[in-house]
């Protein structure tokens, strides 16, 4: 099933309802160049300036069942470390052009690949 969602609020939203609904059982998210048109809604700083992501993508990681995927394609990448440090905090393992031992040379510019493997406690 497709669900269509506004990622500047949280799952319990009233635009993101569907969604919310299937976050637990869906077995893969894709976010294909709508991230970075978000950016503004979605970075936040913590209390030490370090940047957060929020909204639907901080509620997705948080709920998502282990074996989950996420594929996030975007002309820009400066989102990728706060939703890496967030993935990674939340059990998520992640692979994108940084992590590779060479770049992919079609398709976007930038993408991150992730894929859930533990329940992290601190996540939530």
């Amino acid at each position: 099933t497709m669900h269509h969602a506004d990622l500047r609020f949280g799952l319990e939203a009233t635009p993101n309802l569907e969604l919310c609904k299937s976050t637990q059982s869906a077995d893969i998210f894709c976010f294909q160049f709508v991230l970075h048109e978000n950016a503004s809604f979605l970075l936040g700083k913590d209390y030490d300036g370090k940047d957060l992501i929020g909204g639907a993508v901080w509620d997705i990681l948080n709920n998502a069942k282990l074996g989950a995927f996420i594929i996030c394609t975007d002309s820009g990448n400066f989102l990728w470390p706060a939703l890496k440090a967030a993935a990674a905090n939340c059990g998520w393992d992640y692979m994108g052009n940084e992590e590779m031992s060479h770049r992919i040379k079609l398709g976007p510019s930038s993408f991150v690949i992730m894929e859930r493997r533990s329940e992290e406690v601190g996540c939530k």
